[in-house]
């Protein structure tokens, strides 16, 4: 009890950052329903649960599963016809969510239960203790690994797909908050909200620690020229940090966003 009290009091103070993540890292999702990609139309709007948060898109059945933070629920919806099929009980306020194609199965990051949900298909069939406030997560198919950025400690969990196991916990800097894999050097790459900066991972090895904006949250990855993109919510710009296998190279560059 007392442990989840101190829990409490340290998310008021920084429950502002946390707020800032959710719109830069676009969690709650405030889309309106799927686009037609040819007329940008919206053609549907398909009621979820309570705060839909993260989503991801699962190729092997065909079904999104969006992380709805405010019910403990995934959704699962049937693309083939924009219906919700079944709501998955998972942990408190899940948020991001990944597919693993190597075994099929959906990664979810439960934020106030501190763990990782697996679901196969539409059945939760391991709950994976992982370190405080999971909220960024992402898959490495070079090594078959999740990659969960704790935003609470600080740290970022390895997961292996094949074991559903964490076999490691990386030290980052001050709260971790999205991940990105670049498939042209196999790292991976952590906003850190409150550092300023971006932890660059090899396997279970920090090898670089990128500064870029103020309050870096949202990151993605472009395989069209290489770039990771990284949103920092409190300078109001975008950073792109240039890639390559040699760590001597990256470089960053800012591009300021008009709003």
């Amino acid at each position: 009890m007392v442990w989840r009290m101190v829990k409490r009091g340290r998310l008021i103070v920084i429950i502002s950052v946390s707020m800032a993540m959710l719109l830069a890292f676009g969690l709650p999702v405030m889309a309106n329903g799927p686009t037609d990609g040819t007329t940008f139309k919206v053609i549907a709007n398909i009621p979820v649960g309570i705060g839909p948060r993260g989503i991801a898109y699962d190729p092997s059945n065909g079904y999104i599963y969006v992380a709805n933070g405010g019910s403990n629920t995934v959704s699962v919806i049937n693309g083939a016809t924009n219906t919700v099929i079944a709501n998955i009980t998972v942990g408190s306020s899940p948020v991001g969510v990944v597919y693993d194609p190597s075994n099929g199965y959906i990664y979810v990051a439960n934020w106030y239960s501190d763990t990782v949900s697996v679901i196969n298909g539409t059945t939760v069939i391991a709950n994976i203790p992982v370190g405080s406030w999971p909220w960024g997560i992402a898959y490495d198919p070079s090594n078959g690994y999740i990659y969960v950025a704790n935003s609470g400690s600080n740290t970022v969990s390895v997961i292996n797909g094949a074991t559903n196991t964490v076999i490691a916990n990386i030290t980052v800097r001050q709260l971790p908050a999205g991940v990105a894999y670049d498939p042209s050097n196999g790292y991976i790459y952590v906003t850190n909200a409150v550092s300023s900066t971006v932890s660059v991972i090899n396997g279970t090895t920090v090898i670089a620690n990128i500064p870029v904006g103020i309050g870096p949250t949202g990151i993605a990855y472009d395989p069209s020229n290489g770039y990771i993109y990284v949103a920092n919510n409190n300078s109001n710009t975008v950073s792109i940090i240039s890639t390559s296998p040699s760590l001597s190279s990256l470089a960053v560059q800012v591009f300021n966003v008009l709003g």
